[in-house]
């Protein structure tokens, strides 16, 4: 892997660690229990957020098995790229973006840990897949972004980023009202064992 692609697959993963670190203190209940009807609970975020880096690398391995097929990643779509990250770092929301089919599928309950082993296990063919790219395919629109276009693996990689810190804020909104199950208990039933 190049080391500008090691760098940002070493940011996101630093990212859903951190998540993950973050959410052990709940609940199943607090993970899986939506904040109001028709959202989305912080379990249901996060199989979104597998569904769409897995729906991308589906996309990024069937790429790979053709690269010189594998067009060019135009200026517009660098110059949408931008926008549309900053957009989404500026905290913008008057615009919303409908998810894809794809990755808007999500049951209603899945434990934390069955999330955190899917998204580990993804990160890590994302990295055998990134590791494994050839250097002159690293530029070439690897994905097909939906309102982007075409978009190479480091914007791949940088979306993800960016998607994550959108969706964080929203656990982190839900979290709000809830506490960690630990401060829940009376001090009096706090045991180390």
């Amino acid at each position: 892997m190049n080391e500008k692609l090691a760098k940002a697959y070493k940011k996101i993963e630093q990212q859903r660690l951190g998540i993950m670190a973050e959410l052990a203190a709940y609940s199943h209940e607090t993970i899986n229990t939506p904040p109001a009807p028709g959202k989305w609970s912080i379990a249901q975020i996060l199989t979104h957020l597998i569904l769409t880096e897995q729906g991308s690398l589906g996309y990024w391995s069937k790429k790979l098995q053709a690269p010189e097929k594998i067009p060019p990643v135009g200026f517009s779509a660098k110059v949408k790229y931008w926008l549309f990250t900053t957009y989404y770092k500026l905290g913008l929301t008057f615009i919303k973006f409908k998810a894809p089919t794809f990755s808007s599928q999500v049951p209603a309950e899945t434990p934390l840990n069955e999330l955190d082993a899917n998204w580990k296990k993804l990160r890590q063919q994302l990295k055998k897949v990134a590791e494994e790219t050839p250097i002159e395919v690293l530029n070439k629109g690897m994905l097909r972004h939906l309102i982007v276009g075409r978009i190479d693996m480091g914007r791949v990689i940088g979306f993800y980023h960016t998607h994550v810190n959108h969706h964080h804020k929203q656990i982190r909104n839900i979290l709000k009202k809830a506490q960690p199950e630990a401060d829940r208990q009376p001090a009096n039933e706090k045991v180390n064992n």
